[in-house]
């Protein structure tokens, strides 16, 4: 399975974020999921790299042309170069079997929304993952409930991302999602 990794790309990350994006890599590397990047070679996203890389994993880059330096500083697989974040964005939707929406700032909650209304959109099954590590999402799922609880949201809309909190839940989400695969 391919799966985007979206997580901040900010130097200065506290170190359990950074962890975290390395974590996850070793756990979708392991599950024989390919990488699909579509940040940069600083912070978390950097250290997501770097493990991906560490452990063999394929990775294939999809970039907006304002980030495209990164590409003289990371090796991946493959790569596409977009003219704008609205042809990323594009290209991430359709290259990707799943989402994963790790903490990060405007990028990564650009990419969640965008994502989950292209789903909308579609009609589509695809699935959006927002991990909520140490409750860092958890001011942004209480403003989801009360644009619900306002009628702006509905709960078919809440039922278009799932949410993980840790490494096991994250795992297990994963194993769920790949024995599905294997069925179809």
């Amino acid at each position: 399975m391919k799966v985007f990794v979206a997580c901040s790309g900010e130097e200065n990350v506290e170190i359990k974020y950074r962890n975290l994006a390395s974590d996850v890599a070793t756990s979708l590397v392991r599950l024989n999921h390919k990488l699909i990047f579509g940040g940069y070679d600083t912070g978390c996203s950097l250290k997501c790299y770097m493990t991906y890389r560490y452990e063999s994993g394929k990775i294939k880059a999809i970039l907006d042309v304002h980030d495209s330096k990164v590409l003289e500083n990371i090796e991946v697989d493959a790569y596409e170069v977009l003219p704008s974040t609205f042809e990323r964005n594009k290209l991430i939707y359709q290259a990707s079997d799943m989402i994963l929406i790790l903490p990060g700032g405007i990028d990564s909650i650009n990419i969640f929304f965008s994502l989950i209304e292209e789903t909308k959109k579609r009609n589509d099954k695809k699935p959006i993952i927002l991990f909520n590590y140490d409750n860092y999402y958890t001011p942004l799922l209480k403003f989801l409930e009360s644009v619900h609880s306002h009628e702006f949201l509905s709960k078919e809309d809440i039922k278009l991302f799932s949410i993980v909190n840790d490494i096991k839940s994250l795992e297990r989400y994963l194993r769920i999602k790949d024995n599905e695969e294997e069925r179809i």
